[in-house]
């Protein structure tokens, strides 16, 4: 028992310190230790830790862009359970990094299935960002407003300094959600809902910089452009 229990430290050692690893190599390395650990377990309890194992691999692949490897990872994961919702998030974003959109928007469906069924409300608004939306009306207003009340509970409860990374992922998410509730709108409803919109993809520029998250700065500026065009012609009208 003790040698287990002393593999089971290591195992969760290995893990955290290939996730913080400044190199693929280096993080490897601390996956493949983590993986040779699982020998000294029992039967019983290596089921567990090899999932567990299988999560930090498709992490930390995603997290050095191989998306190939995280895709396949994660796709283990979901075959062994559909409802694991963090991997099913994972499959869609490896899927979309690789250019598979057809296997990245049934992640995307079937993220969202969980999500209901379990009542995620915080989950569904942050799909809602990424056009998890229902087709019909009043469900799809319905899901706009939730989110967005979700992501302004968020701002009042956390208080997230507006330099953090959460604040400006809030604020984006906002901004999606004001951007889904304009297409619905017309007249001076629709200019507001726009309004808001930009507001919150401005509110989130400062920390989504082209310095420290050029992906992030880049597609925050083309949905603030876009935004702006909207704007300017709706208030034309």
């Amino acid at each position: 028992m003790a040698d287990q229990s002393e593999s089971e430290v290591a195992f969760y050692a290995h893990l955290k310190l290939s996730v913080e690893a400044p190199e693929y190599e280096t993080a490897r390395i601390h996956l493949d230790a983590a993986i040779a650990l699982l020998g000294a377990l029992t039967a019983e309890h290596r089921q567990n830790f090899e999932a567990i194992a299988m999560m930090y691999h498709a992490i930390v692949a995603e997290q050095f862009g191989d998306y190939a490897t995280s895709a396949e990872y994660n796709r283990r994961l979901v075959k062994a359970d559909p409802n694991d919702l963090a991997s099913q998030l994972g499959l869609m974003r490896a899927a979309h990094n690789l250019g598979n959109p057809q296997e990245a928007q049934e992640a995307l469906r079937r993220s969202g299935s969980i999500a209901e069924e379990t009542n995620n409300t915080a989950m569904l608004a942050m799909l809602a960002t990424i056009g998890y939306l229902p087709d019909e009306e009043p469900a799809r207003s319905q899901r706009i407003d939730e989110g967005i009340h979700g992501y302004r509970q968020a701002l009042e409860t956390e208080k997230p300094l507006p330099s953090s990374k959460r604040y400006a992922t809030i604020q984006y998410g906002l901004g999606k959600l004001y951007g889904y509730r304009a297409e619905g709108l017309a007249g001076p409803e629709r200019v507001q809902a726009l309004r808001d919109a930009l507001e919150a993809f401005r509110s989130a520029l400062p920390v989504f910089s082209a310095e420290r998250f050029p992906e992030d700065h880049r597609v925050l500026m083309k949905l603030l452009l876009h935004t702006e065009s909207q704007l300017s012609l709706s208030s034309l009208n």
